[in-house]
């Protein structure tokens, strides 16, 4: 198991799921989400802007934005938490929808 598995809350379902993310400007970026829990998700930036330092706001799928911190970040890849835990079902559901090879 690897050091990040065992620094995380709970397991993450991979999916492959469009994004966008902004920060508290008008900045839009384009992401692909790649993995999701309640608490956070793994986020791929479509290029080298991202410019969040610490917080934005992501758009996931038809979900009410929601703000997360960026807990770590390794070129276009980035790790985030949500401010608050989206429910369980909900998180299922958008796993289900765009499990990884499927388009929604």
């Amino acid at each position: 198991m690897s050091e990040e598995m065992v620094r995380r809350r709970e397991p993450r379902g991979q999916l492959a799921m469009p994004g966008t993310t902004r920060d508290g400007t008008v900045s839009r970026c384009s992401v692909a989400v790649t993995d999701l829990s309640t608490h956070g998700c793994r986020v791929i930036f479509a290029n080298d802007d991202l410019s969040h330092a610490g917080q934005l706001v992501i758009s996931l799928d038809n979900l009410a934005p929601q703000r997360a911190q960026v807990r770590w970040r390794n070129r276009l890849t980035a790790g985030l938490e949500f401010e608050q835990p989206l429910y369980l079902p909900v998180v299922d559901h958008l796993l289900s929808k765009w499990k990884t090879g499927r388009q929604g």
